[in-house]
This record gives structure tokens, C-alpha cells and sequence, in this order.
């Protein structure tokens, strides 16, 4: 079995390894305001467990999940549940988070790594609010908005750390810049059926376009938008996935203007991916 530690903490109580317990408590520091933030912002005041591994206990513990570079969500109640991090992030995932154009400094792009854990702590509390958000881009949405909330509650400098991020791979241009990713990646309709799945450049480009539109929302209604946006869908059970990129947004446009507008924008130029949806 796994030597970890225990970390107590009110909002985000930690396991880390034995011999990355500081890397645990700087997570754990870090990112304990985000999961109060989140959890007020949603209404749901259960705390989220994280685990700080180290990659022989990511194994073991983890042995289906084999891809030691980005935070994992495990939405199972019981003890092995909540946000799992790797203890260090792999240079080649540094790389790829950081937009390709230079617009963050390597450090920069490291610091706002460790912060982008916060996403994947909203699912969770999101998940266990009940709320029903009838697409996955919207569940996305929501996760990233709370987080930015919650980061300008907790640490307001560092929203502006997002802005030049989420700028940056805004007016990213696969083509122009040689992507080998096939440019049809980079739409919301795929984002849609793959989620994780898809390449890490197309899905990082369609999260900084969410983060784009969560930063707008902040500045027009600032936390004022978390109740609306996640009592909206209540009692409209008639709506699914199938109705992701039409009815929800809008549906969206009834609560706040320009939703249809903003999907239609981000929507490819190849027919919709036919295959089942995966899982997140």
C-alpha cells in the first residue's frame, strides 16, 4: 500500500506521498481558497478530497489511469474520490499548456498549471450540487467560470494570468501555424463527443475560449451569474446532449445575450463527429 500523508484542511482535505508532502501543501495551499470559493459559488458545501501522488503511487493506485500529466477527476464517493494531481507536471504537458505563441513566460505557464486543478475541483462540487447543465461544454462552461470567480475572491491578480492565457490561444490559428492536429479538432462540436479525448492543443484552445467567455461574464455580472446559470436547467428534462449546440445556448440567450452567437463561432467547418460521446 501507498505511504501517504495526511494534509487536514476544511475545503480541500489532501493525501500526498511520503516524499512529496511539501508539493502537497503548496497544492493543498494554493488551491484550498478556489474550493471554498467554488463550493459558496455552488451552493454545495461539501469538501473535496485531493491527492498529491507521486508516479510508483499513481500507479498502484490509479493502475487504469496510465497518463501521469494532468489532474484526474474521480467523481467515486469513497476514499480513493475527488481531484488526484501528479507531484510534478511533465515538461511535454508544461509545453502544451502554454500558448504557442510566447504569450506566458515558462514560469508563468508552470504557476498557472497548478491552478488549472481548480477546473477539475468545480466539476466535482458541481457534480455533487445536483445542478443538471444538459451539455458537456456547458458543464466546462460553468467549471471554468466558478473557478474564476473564485480566483478573483481569492488570489485578483492572477485573473489577469488567465486573460493573457486564454487571449493567447484565442488567436491561435492551427493552420497558419502548421498544427499537425487535423483543424477540425478545433471546434465545439468536437469538444462535444470527445471531451478528454481530443488533443491536448484543440482542447486547451476550446477551454481558453470558455475561460474568454467566463472573463466577459465576470466583468458583466461578476459572481452574479453562478445561481442563474445553474438553476436554469431545472425541470427541463426533455433537454440532452443531442440538443448541446442548439436549444441550450439558446435557451442561455434568455438569461444573458450572445450564446448562440458565441457557439455558432466556435462550431467547425467538418460534419459533426457520429460516434457516441465519451465520457469526461
Amino acid at each position: 500500500m501507498p505511504d501517504l500523508r495526511s494534509l487536514p484542511d476544511a475545503h480541500l482535505p489532501t493525501l500526498a506521498s511520503a516524499d512529496v508532502v511539501a508539493r502537497g501543501d503548496e497544492l493543498r495551499a494554493l488551491l484550498s481558497p478556489l474550493a471554498g470559493n467554488i463550493s459558496r459559488l455552488a451552493g454545495a458545501a461539501t469538501p473535496i478530497r485531493m491527492q498529491v501522488l507521486n508516479q510508483a503511487d499513481w500507479n498502484e493506485t490509479q493502475p487504469e489511469f496510465v497518463n501521469y500529466n494532468l489532474p484526474l477527476i474521480d467523481d467515486d464517493d469513497g476514499p480513493s474520490g475527488g481531484i488526484i494531481f501528479p507531484a510534478q507536471f511533465h515538461e511535454t504537458t508544461a509545453r502544451g499548456f502554454a500558448p504557442p505563441q510566447g504569450a506566458l513566460s515558462a514560469a508563468d505557464a508552470r504557476r498557472l498549471l497548478d491552478r488549472y486543478g481548480a477546473i477539475g475541483i468545480a466539476h466535482l462540487v458541481l457534480n455533487k450540487s445536483g445542478a443538471k447543465l444538459p451539455a458537456r461544454w456547458l458543464a466546462k462552461m460553468a467549471a471554468i467560470y466558478l473557478t474564476l470567480c473564485a480566483e478573483r475572491a481569492a488570489h485578483p491578480a492572477d485573473l489577469d494570468l488567465w486573460t493573457r492565457w486564454a487571449e493567447a490561444w484565442e488567436d491561435f490559428d492551427p493552420a497558419a501555424a502548421g498544427e499537425e492536429v487535423a483543424t477540425e479538432q478545433y471546434s465545439i462540436e468536437t469538444f462535444e463527443f470527445l471531451g478528454t479525448a481530443m488533443e491536448l492543443p484543440a482542447y486547451f484552445w476550446m477551454q481558453a475560449a470558455m475561460a474568454r467567455r467566463a472573463i466577459g461574464l465576470i466583468g458583466a455580472y461578476g459572481e452574479g451569474f453562478a445561481q442563474p446559470l445553474l438553476s436554469l436547467f431545472a425541470g427541463t428534462g426533455e433537454l440532452t446532449s443531442h440538443d448541446a449546440l442548439g436549444a441550450v445556448p439558446a435557451k442561455l440567450d434568455g438569461l444573458s445575450p450572445g450564446w448562440t452567437t458565441w457557439v455558432a463561432s466556435l462550431r467547425g467547418t467538418q460534419p459533426p463527429i457520429s460516434e457516441e460521446p465519451h465520457d469526461e
